[in-house]
């Protein structure tokens, strides 16, 4: 099963307090699951990793056997998909 995923991480000064979002669709774009967490005080590069990592491994307990990922981060993005070290 196909999943996509849409997911944010921020926080609110650099580190602060840092949140994660979530919104996880099936390959029809019909939501599966949507989601959101706390992290207390991290950077805003953790929260945006921490998110990737966190939904990654839900889509994976959801049955997923392909993740296409979206993020606003091109650090993780691009690190993720092997353009950056």
């Amino acid at each position: 099963m196909k999943l996509k995923l849409y997911t944010d991480g921020w926080s609110r000064g650099n580190p602060g307090e840092a949140w994660i979002w979530v919104y996880i669709t099936d390959e029809n774009d019909k939501e599966v699951e949507k989601r959101y967490k706390y992290l207390w005080i991290k950077t805003n590069n953790e929260a945006e990793y921490t998110a990737a990592l966190l939904w990654i491994k839900r889509c994976i307990e959801l049955g997923a056997t392909q993740i296409e990922l979206f993020a606003d981060s091109d650090l993780v993005i691009k690190q993720l998909s092997g353009q950056w070290k």
